[in-house]
């Protein structure tokens, strides 16, 4: 009997190997992803006419100085939460329920005994939850602390959250 069915590609995660350091594709992805949102959010601001009518009064929302520093502070929140929400998520809640994953070896019990595994992301990984949610928590903060309206630059992020 033949199937009708595609290989599921055998894709190394690994892009290249740099001594004891490793360049993963996902890497690439988050850094891809925030530079090109970056210019994304930057061409939007330097287009006039979005911002010619109420409420804006030709006056965009942030400065392209401000959503540098904002870059800086989601690239912070999402690899912060990100790998705080994998230890959650994966590593106390999935392995307290089922401790014979592959992934588990320990865990959460590990995470008191030695605590540099709460930041170990070359054991565990990244959760795409806690990376959302640390991107929200470093936008608020950051117009919290800059004085900016939360969701205006919220509306600027999600044009370019797809990317």
């Amino acid at each position: 009997m033949i199937l009708a069915a595609l290989p599921y590609p055998q894709i190394d995660p690994v892009l290249l190997h740099l001594g004891p350091f490793a360049i993963r594709w996902y890497a690439l992805a988050y850094i891809a992803g925030l530079l090109l949102g970056w210019g994304g959010i930057i061409l939007i601001l330097r287009r006039k006419p979005f911002w010619a009518a109420l409420p804006f009064n030709g006056k965009p929302p942030a400065t392209e100085d401000q959503i540098g520093d904002l870059v800086v502070w989601m690239t912070f929140g999402v690899i912060i939460g990100g790998r705080l929400g994998w230890d959650l998520i994966y590593g106390v809640i999935l392995c307290s329920v089922s401790p014979y994953a592959d992934f588990c070896r320990g865990l959460p019990m590990e995470f008191a005994t030695n605590p540099i595994k709460i930041i170990a992301a070359w054991e565990g990984g990244m959760s795409f939850h806690g990376g959302l949610l640390g991107v929200v928590i470093a936008m608020w903060w950051f117009c919290r602390r800059q004085k900016l309206n939360l969701l205006s630059i919220a509306d600027l992020v999600c044009l370019v959250a797809p990317i």
